[in-house]
C-alpha cells in the first residue's frame, strides 16, 4: 500500500509506521478529559490498517479521489449498500447528503489513543475537508467544525 501510495499520489509521507525520530515528531494524544496518552504503535491489523499521514499527503489523497477520471478510484465510490436513512456505503467510504443538498464521500476514525481525524470529499465543488485533532473528541465536534468550513468554502460569492 505504501508504495501504491508513493508512487501514484507522491503521498511520501503517508506509511504504517513511524521512525522513532518521526515519533518524536508526533503531538501528544489525550483523551476527553485532557490527560495526555501514551503513543501505542500497533503493529498488528485492528480494524483498519494501520497508517500515519500528514495533512499535505491528504490532500493529495483528497485530489486523487476527485480524479473522475480514474476508474479504480471511482469503483470504491460506488455504492454497495445503502441504509434507511440514505446513507451509502462503498468500499471503505460513506456517501449522503448535506442538509442543503451537496452531495459528499467521507471517513472518519478514532484510534481511541488520543487522536480523531475526519475526511470529507465534495465532488461537484472538486474540493475537501481533512481534520486531524490530538484528543479524542467525539466526530459530532469535528463534524460541527467541518461544517463551519464547508459553508465558509462554498458561500455563495454576490
Amino acid at each position: 500500500i505504501t508504495t501504491y501510495l508513493q508512487h501514484t499520489y507522491q503521498m511520501t509521507s503517508t506509511k504504517p509506521a513511524l521512525s522513532k525520530e518521526e515519533e518524536k515528531l508526533l503531538p501528544p494524544g489525550h483523551d476527553n478529559k485532557g490527560n495526555i496518552l501514551p503513543l501505542v504503535v500497533d503493529e498488528g491489523f485492528r480494524g483498519a490498517p494501520n497508517m500515519f499521514s500528514t495533512p499535505n499527503d491528504m490532500l493529495r489523497y483528497i485530489k486523487a479521489n476527485l480524479n473522475t477520471r480514474d476508474a479504480v478510484t471511482m469503483l470504491s465510490h460506488q455504492p454497495t449498500y445503502t441504509t434507511a436513512d440514505g446513507m451509502q456505503l462503498g468500499l471503505n467510504w460513506m456517501m449522503g447528503k448535506e442538509d442543503d443538498g451537496c452531495r459528499y464521500i467521507m471517513h472518519t476514525g478514532r484510534d481511541g489513543f488520543g487522536f480523531t481525524a475526519l475526511c470529507f470529499m465534495y465532488p461537484e465543488q472538486q474540493a475537501g475537508i481533512v481534520l486531524f485533532v490530538n484528543e479524542t473528541t467525539p466526530q459530532e465536534n469535528l463534524s460541527a467544525l467541518k461544517e463551519n468550513i464547508r459553508l465558509a468554502l462554498f458561500k455563495k460569492k454576490p
